[in-house]
């Protein structure tokens, strides 16, 4: 036989330099990956910063780096700010914050904020304290806007001073989509707590809330950084008010909101259970409770169970009535 035809001989050593040397490359080349993807996110995000700086907004991150190697991606902040200085509106500010994305998948970004949050304006004698056991968010970075948006909390309290409305809740979400021109906004929270001794609703039990609606070209309106709704159609499809799954108020139908921030529209009332949701109205608001149970009681009962009546809720300048009723009216938003 030929020696040329010879197998030669297995060499170990050789492959396992090679193998080593291959490693090293691979570590060294995903390092440099990686610090060149997080200098880009931290650059993205010092850029995000000038822009709103650029409109008025400060905002900060302060001792602001990116963390995470080699697997993931992340801004760390030791705390969090925002103050709207142009139109010396609203300043707020938070505990530290933290963010990560997958190196595979680097647009899809979880965040973590510490509490408490507070919330500073003029127009309020008292500063809005918000706290939490865990307050976190969801979002897909696209330009110029975020796709979609959640944020999920739990063990969340809002407090203000002693006579202002105090709120807690063990659960709160809200989400928030992009649809072509316009914008979705949704919602939901668990166990609902909410005490207000000046407008005397002490006895309102733990309630269930949720909401679905639209704002009409709301996109243009989150692109260019108002934080308000004035000028704006909404097509409210539901807002919830739950005493159990089966018993509450169910609320629909076309809003607008006008310059001076006055609602108009007409919603859909549905009263689930007329006699469990009247008996909570007549403990929680005791000087309207008569008047609302005897128009409820003069409406056409429906449902599987003929429990159920449906009635036209009027929103004129604010100015809220349930027939001839008047129920009160909301502050300009």
């Amino acid at each position: 036989m030929s020696s040329d035809n010879a197998k030669k001989p297995y060499n170990a050593k050789r492959r396992i330099q090679f193998l080593s040397a291959f490693s090293v490359f691979l570590i060294v080349a995903a390092t440099a990956g990686w610090y060149f993807v997080a200098g880009k996110i931290d650059e993205a995000a010092g850029k995000l910063i000038s822009v709103q700086a650029a409109k008025g907004n400060v905002v900060e991150c302060d001792n602001r780096i990116v963390r995470g190697y080699p697997f993931r991606f992340g801004v760390f902040c030791d705390s969090v700010s925002y103050n709207d200085e142009k139109n010396n509106a609203v300043i707020i500010k938070a505990g530290a914050f933290r963010s990560a994305a997958q190196f595979y998948d680097p647009r899809k970004i979880i965040g973590e904020l510490d509490g408490p949050l507070v919330i500073e304006q003029p127009s309020m004698a008292q500063d809005i304290k918000v706290s939490w056991s865990s307050m976190r968010s969801s979002f897909v970075a696209t330009n110029p806007l975020p796709q979609h948006v959640s944020i999920v909390g739990k063990d969340v309290r809002i407090e203000q001073s002693d006579d202002a409305p105090r709120i807690a809740a063990i659960g709160l979400e809200s989400h928030m989509r992009i649809n072509g021109n316009d914008l979705d906004l949704a919602g939901r929270a668990q166990e609902l707590s909410i005490k207000n001794t000046i407008a005397q609703i002490e006895n309102l039990p733990p309630l269930g809330l949720d909401f679905d609606a639209t704002v009409k070209d709301g996109a243009a309106l989150l692109a260019s950084n108002a934080l308000q709704l004035r000028g704006t159609n909404l097509d409210v499809r539901r807002i919830g008010v739950l005493l159990s799954d089966d018993q509450g108020l169910l609320l629909s139908g076309p809003l607008k909101v006008d310059n001076q921030g006055l609602i108009d529209g007409e919603l859909t009332l549905r009263i689930i259970d007329v006699d469990a949701v009247s008996s909570l109205i007549g403990k929680a608001l005791p000087n309207i409770a008569p008047m609302l149970s005897a128009f409820a009681a003069g409406q056409p009962r429906s449902g599987e169970k003929n429990d159920e009546v449906e009635m036209t809720l009027s929103i004129t300048k604010s100015q809220i009535r349930l027939g001839f009723i008047p129920l009160g009216k909301l502050k300009p938003l």
